[in-house]
């Protein structure tokens, strides 16, 4: 019976294997076979890209998973150069589709073709542009009522950047992230000044409120920065316990923003903080003090959460999410760290709750700068 392979497997780490078959009756059967193959190496929904005579699959899970080096280079040595997609966890590499909608075997030679490449060195480099990405999971709430926006003003060349987690969790408070976030972002953007932003936006929520028939307690907190990319500063303003962490290589990072609740004030002032101090605001978007801050030194990354990201990887104080967010190996330049590092925070905060804390995990929502080398 003729050993033939149905796909080459490539893990982040660098380990690799075969998916083998051995030479399946029907093609009926055989496309069964490959779609169970694919679903329960790669989970529901995974994603597939051509590349001549074979195609690359690659999950595309609720979390996102570590970039993996390998199948870049892999694409890379398959494609010829040129951009490489976002490929994470575990990738699976088949023959094309045939016309009877199976894959075409490998043999032994181009598994051995593929292993090379996957193992070849490549110089990875760093974007040279602005590198931005937002990940998120709901975790065990009704829905999702943190939101993020990004948005660079044509005229300034100002970017804002902003984070807004819902107060509860009903539909008014989604409806309300999702309305005022972006509008946030863009008048940042517009006004150069984030604290400025927040100002302008508590001029509409109260009308928004009335009109929709809503208490006062249907807001979000805000985290919102401003950068350009030819000025020396980071405008960052906040209101309620949203956060904003400072990530330079090779050193701790460090909390920027001071959180607006009653779990901070108690530690200010040298008292007891209660389990719960922490979910109780003393400012928000609708209305308390704004906190400013302006970096006039040079950042290599911005990490902006909602507590449901932070919360869970220490005490309330955040001293392990720095250490969490640059998890990985800084002798491999990963191209795609701001993603990499968005999507690790957000599902280590979701499983750290639910093996500690029990309960159901917070919405968690992570927005990661990474500024040019310049």
């Amino acid at each position: 019976m003729k050993k033939e392979h149905f796909a080459y497997v490539i893990d982040p780490d660098g380990g690799d294997d075969t998916i083998t078959c051995w030479d399946p009756a029907d093609s009926p059967a055989r496309i069964r076979l490959d779609a169970h193959q694919l679903v329960a190496n790669l989970g529901a929904g995974y994603n597939s890209h051509r590349l001549g005579r074979y195609v690359v699959h690659h999950g595309n899970p609720p979390y996102v998973e570590e970039v993996n080096h390998y199948a870049g280079q892999l694409w890379t040595g398959l494609a010829g150069g040129g951009p490489v997609p976002v490929l994470r966890g575990t990738v699976l590499v088949t023959g094309r589709k045939l016309r009877d909608g199976t894959h075409r075997l490998l043999g032994l030679p181009e598994i051995e073709h593929l292993a090379a490449l996957a193992q070849e060195p490549t110089q990875w480099l760093e974007p040279e542009g602005l590198v931005v990405s937002a990940a998120q999971a709901q975790g065990d709430r009704a829905r999702q009522c943190d939101a993020f926006a990004v948005h660079r003003d044509q005229g300034t060349g100002i970017w804002a950047f902003a984070v807004c987690d819902g107060i509860g969790d009903s539909q008014d408070t989604a409806d309300f992230v999702q309305h005022f976030t972006p509008r946030l972002a863009k008048a940042a953007a517009t006004l150069q000044r984030p604290e400025k932003a927040i100002e302008a936006i508590r001029e509409e929520v109260e009308p928004w409120q009335r009109q929709r028939g809503v208490g006062e307690d249907v807001s979000s907190t805000a985290v919102v920065v401003t950068w350009h990319e030819q000025r020396r500063r980071t405008s960052i303003a906040w209101a309620g316990d949203s956060r904003a962490y400072m990530l330079k290589g090779g050193e701790q990072g460090r909390l920027l923003t001071v959180d607006h609740n009653l779990a901070q004030q108690h530690r200010a002032a040298g008292g007891l903080v209660g389990p719960y101090d922490h979910n109780r605001l003393t400012s928000d978007l609708s209305w308390g003090e704004i906190g400013t801050l302006t970096q006039h030194r040079k950042l290599d990354r911005l990490l902006l959460c909602t507590d449901g990201a932070y919360f869970p990887l220490g005490d309330g104080k955040g001293p392990d999410l720095p250490q969490t967010a640059d998890y990985y190996d800084r002798n491999y330049v990963d191209r795609y760290w701001a993603k990499s590092a968005a999507g690790w925070v957000v599902s280590r905060a979701v499983e750290r709750h639910r093996a500690g804390e029990g309960g159901p995990a917070d919405n968690a929502t992570v927005l990661v700068i990474a500024f040019p080398d310049r």
